[in-house]
């Protein structure tokens, strides 16, 4: 463990993790494909059909925004099919090494910690609940129902975690997988860390300016207990 990630997290009053890649992987056992397929099918039920650009795409998300963009009259009913699809997937996702602890050993050290997700608040909870989770995670910032262009790369999510916290953004650690994670982080005024699960990912952490980049979150959970509790 270097300094500078000891210096990140112990200077952090508050903790913030994305949810899928840091703190599981949500897609494991629902694949992220399946679930666009049927937001797809959805929209096809509604004789909708997305652009090419859009037709294979396995990210549900982006289907969603494009709802949002253009069919704004089918977004409640796309976003239900969603959260249902998510739900089902937080029921059988699969924990990233190190992460539950991190998280549990944030709050015992004194420290603010919230989910910060472009997923649905109904399948957080329902994976903080199974994994006995709730009791450490005092915010949830997740995907506002109808407002798809709220989601990260903005820095709203973050603001509003931030903000339900009492603390400010300079005082925060906001740690995600993503670039648009990174983006959001910056923007919001937070410190990051990139957890790269996939080596591919670095250079694109790195690039989007992550304060640090970790392909474990044991380094965090390191961190956290070599500083001991906040002062």
């Amino acid at each position: 463990m270097t300094a500078d990630i000891a210096a990140l997290v112990g200077g952090s009053s508050v903790i913030l993790f994305d949810f899928d890649g840091p703190v599981c992987n949500l897609f494991a056992g629902h694949p992220a494909s399946r679930v666009a397929d049927t937001v797809r099918a959805a929209l096809a039920h509604r004789g909708v059909q997305p652009p090419d650009a859009l037709r294979d795409a396995p990210n549900p998300l982006r289907l969603l925004a494009w709802t949002g963009e253009h069919r704004t009259d089918l977004l409640p009913e796309m976003e239900d099919v969603l959260i249902a699809e998510e739900v089902r997937a937080a029921e059988k996702a699969t924990p990233t090494a190190h992460a539950h602890e991190a998280i549990e050993l944030a709050c015992r050290t004194g420290r603010g910690v919230g989910i910060v997700s472009n997923n649905s608040e109904a399948a957080v909870s329902r994976y903080l609940d199974m994994h006995d989770l709730t009791r450490y995670v005092a915010v949830l910032s997740c995907r506002i129902y109808g407002h798809p262009e709220l989601m990260k790369p903005s820095p709203e999510p973050i603001l509003k975690a931030v903000s339900a916290l009492g603390s400010k953004p300079s005082s925060c650690l906001f740690i995600g997988d993503a670039v648009t994670d990174m983006e959001a982080g910056i923007r919001a005024g937070t410190a990051t860390i990139g957890y790269a699960k996939h080596p591919d990912r670095i250079p694109g952490l790195e690039g989007a300016g992550a304060g640090y980049v970790v392909d474990s979150l044991r380094h965090v959970l390191d961190a956290l207990d070599s500083g001991g509790a906040l002062r």
